[in-house]
């Protein structure tokens, strides 16, 4: 009961109703073309014509090139082979059975496959007029004689077939050709030398690894073979066609077995001339083209309308010309006859076909049209509809599909959609980023080099004029990197940055154009302006502390007043104003930062305040007693008060020293002195302080640090400085375990010898007893 109603269900497959139309559609549609095709072709058989000769041309030229086209094609699969000696020719039975396999996997319009050598040998194989390979030598050993051999299963050269006498390839036009051109090349025809045809060849040059010719692959073609083809394409489109070289009109081949060429007594070979054959609509086309470059003619003659196409073939080496004639009649002949036939069919197959079509319309395109309206709605983008199934057939499985396929969507698009948003938003975030680091400085985010350079040359305008420039350096920017680190640096940098927002206003570019320098173009800016600015920015900086530092900056600047001035050369002044500015005030900034630095150095550090001055003033004292120079006991004096200027580095528990330092701590608090080394090493005020503040720490037995210097390698002024710190270091207030000048006195002599200098201790046991 069930299968019954499923029968009932599907009593026509939609597949069969489907068909039906198609076949009904199809039947009743090409009778209405085809009579509008004919009573058309009537009134447009020009352009019919000439289309005809033009597709019966292209086919011939598709032939042609084909044919060509084999040769090298076979070169250029080849020529490899022995141009990197994967064939060793002076091996006989790979040699020939290299040259058989080409020939016998080749199309069958190839006559032969060779390869001459400038040595004069020549070998290969080729297809005999039965069709029959046989393998060629011609070398020292044939007498440069060309003998032909039939070949065995195995490859290999059986019986001779043919001596074919002297034959020096070198003397070929392929040979010839190829070597003169130096690549692929096709050679002019050519009477082959044992055939009784017209030969063409495509020529392959082979050079050694030192770029010498070893010799020229060839791949020969027998012109018989187009004639064969042209003849059989022309007779089934009862046609004429006829292949010319362009520029002799020499016949190369034709459909019509007229003679290509008359082999002379001589053996030398007469081509035929397009002027000598009796077809007089092709030599009026030929003619016409020739005056006006016309490809198409109509031309007519005693047995009606032609028509004439040329097309020009041109390779490597060859320029030919395609020439094919269709006589009209071939169509006209039946048209008529064809209207009649069509028109009745037509009609009679309109008429049934209506019958049909309107009874199976109603019974299958109702869910058709359903599906219809269902796929229409989801298309206008409602993409929650779905199809009603009410049928157990091919349209029933397509509603399953459709309904399948509008779910996956439905997930896809919403999915796609997120997605896409995400990604968009990605890559424009991408893209922001990439074009703000194109023209930015990505520490201090102002401008940098590239765009300033750029802008300047866009700023150098009248309308911009007066046109201000001001370049400013930072100072201390490696003080600051080798005491505090490139973060420290980077900080210094950042706060500039800062202040040169601040100041100078938002249409005003400021860029960073080198490590520590910065320039700013401000425009239609008076040169008052420009150094008032400038001096706001000076005064700012100076009220900065990065760290131990006191900002500082030099600064010069100029204004471009005309057109008469170079913006490079404002750029030029504005910059050496900056470094008279840098030289100018040299002493005042490197004793501002040492200021700075023993500024925060003591700055809630008493102790460390008292310890500088207590230490200068011993070492003066002992100086004095050792009968020192002025210039010395000046030296003691600046010295002691900074020998412990490295300690800038350290932090505040450290320096207070009231628990146990760790070892890491420890070995920190060692760098003190290497660091107050680098900071008075770097002005040359302080220069002559560096060592002594550098050894400071160094014992007389050559147990201190940091270099483990012993005795005399130690600097005198920095043992003098040794001595009076630790002595203070026993005996100032602030140390908890505070001793007596005696207990301290009675230390340092104790460290006679091991820490101190024995000299500079007696001098200074003396010294404090005098004292006392």
């Amino acid at each position: 009961m069930k299968e019954d109603e499923e029968m009932t269900k599907k009593s026509i497959s939609i597949r069969m109703i489907l068909i039906l139309l198609f076949l009904i559609l199809t039947f009743s549609t090409v009778g209405m073309i085809s009579y509008i095709i004919f009573s058309n072709w009537l009134s447009s058989a020009s352009n019919t014509f000439i289309e005809m000769a033009s597709d019966f041309n292209g086919d011939i030229l598709e032939e042609v090139d084909e044919f060509i086209k084999d040769p090298m094609h076979i070169n250029d699969i080849n020529h490899h082979v022995i141009e990197n000696e994967i064939i060793d020719l002076s091996e006989v039975s790979a040699r020939e059975a290299f040259f058989v396999n080409v020939i016998k996997t080749s199309n069958p319009n190839i006559y032969s496959f060779s390869y001459g050598q400038e040595n004069g040998d020549y070998y290969g194989a080729r297809r005999n007029q039965n069709r029959e390979i046989e393998i060629l030598r011609n070398n020292a050993d044939s007498g440069f004689n060309s003998l032909y051999y039939s070949v065995n299963e195995d490859l290999t050269a059986g019986d001779l077939v043919l001596a074919a006498g002297q034959f020096d390839p070198r003397t070929r036009e392929w040979y010839k050709a190829a070597k003169e051109c130096q690549g692929p090349i096709f050679s002019q025809i050519y009477k082959h030398f044992i055939m009784d045809d017209l030969t063409v060849s495509a020529a392959y040059p082979i050079y050694n690894a030192t770029g010498e010719l070893e010799g020229v692959m060839g791949t020969h073609l027998i012109l018989t073979d187009i004639n064969d083809f042209l003849k059989e394409i022309a007779t089934e489109k009862e046609a004429t066609a006829i292949i010319i070289e362009k520029e002799s009109g020499n016949l190369v081949a034709n459909s019509f077995d007229h003679v290509n060429f008359i082999t002379l007594e001589d053996g030398n070979v007469q081509r035929t001339s397009i002027g000598e054959i009796d077809n007089s609509a092709i030599l009026k086309a030929y003619e016409n083209y020739r005056s006006t470059g016309e490809t198409f003619s109509r031309i007519k003659t005693d047995n009606g309308q032609i028509t004439v196409k040329l097309s020009e073939y041109n390779q490597e080496g060859l320029s030919w010309l395609v020439i094919t004639a269709i006589p009209e009649s071939i169509v006209t002949a039946g048209i008529y006859r064809s209207i009649q036939l069509t028109m009745g069919l037509t009609l009679l197959a309109l008429i049934i076909s209506g019958l049909i079509f309107f009874k199976l319309a109603n019974m299958a395109f109702k869910s058709v049209s359903s599906l219809i309206e269902t796929t229409e709605k989801f298309s206008n983008g409602d993409l929650t509809i779905r199809a009603v199934i009410t049928r157990d057939d091919e349209i029933g499985q397509i509603s399953v599909a459709f309904n399948s396929m509008a779910d996956t969507i439905y997930n896809l698009v919403h999915r796609l959609e997120a997605k896409v948003s995400e990604r968009t938003r990605e890559l424009e975030e991408s893209n922001d980023a990439l074009e703000y680091l194109s023209y930015h400085d990505k520490l201090t985010g102002l401008y940098n080099r590239f765009y300033f350079e750029n802008i300047m040359k866009s700023f150098d305008t009248e309308k911009h004029l007066p046109l201000g420039l001001v370049f400013g350096d930072v100072n201390g920017l490696k003080l600051t990197n080798d005491i505090f680190g490139h973060v420290a640096g980077d900080a210094l940098l950042s706060k500039v940055s800062e202040i040169l927002n601040k100041v100078f206003r938002k249409e005003d570019i400021i860029a960073r154009v080198g490590g520590d320098e910065f320039a700013i173009l401000l425009k239609n800016t008076h040169p008052d302006e420009v150094h008032m600015l400038m001096a706001r920015v000076k005064t700012e900086f100076s009220n900065e502390h990065i760290l131990a530092l006191k900002g500082s900056i030099s600064m010069g600047c100029d204004t471009k007043t005309g057109p008469g001035k170079s913006i490079s050369d404002v750029l030029k002044n504005a910059e050496d104003a900056m470094y008279r500015d840098k030289t100018l005030n040299r002493k005042s900034i490197n004793s501002g930062f040492i200021e700075s630095i023993i500024a925060t150095l003591h700055n809630g550090n008493p102790r460390e305040v008292r310890h500088s001055q207590n230490v200068s003033e011993l070492s003066q004292r002992i100086g004095r007693a050792m009968d020192l120079s002025e210039a010395e006991i000046k030296r003691l004096k600046e010295a002691g008060f900074l020998h412990d200027i490295g300690k800038v580095v350290l932090d505040n528990e450290v320096l207070s020293q009231k628990r146990v330092l760790t070892e890491e701590e420890r070995k920190l608090k060692h760098e003190h002195a290497v660091v107050g080394y680098r900071v008075l090493n770097m002005f040359d005020e302080t220069l002559d302080l560096a060592e002594s503040v550098f050894a400071h720490h160094e014992r007389w037995d050559g147990s201190g640090y940091p270099k483990g210097l012993k005795g005399e390698e130690i600097p005198e002024l920095a043992r003098i400085i040794a001595l009076a710190e630790s002595y203070d270091a026993m005996t100032n207030p602030s140390v908890e375990a505070l001793r007596t000048s005696e207990e301290a006195i009675r230390k340092i002599k104790n460290m006679s010898g091991i820490r101190f200098d024995p000299d500079i201790v007696n001098v200074f046991v003396k010294m404090m007893k005098e004292t006392k």
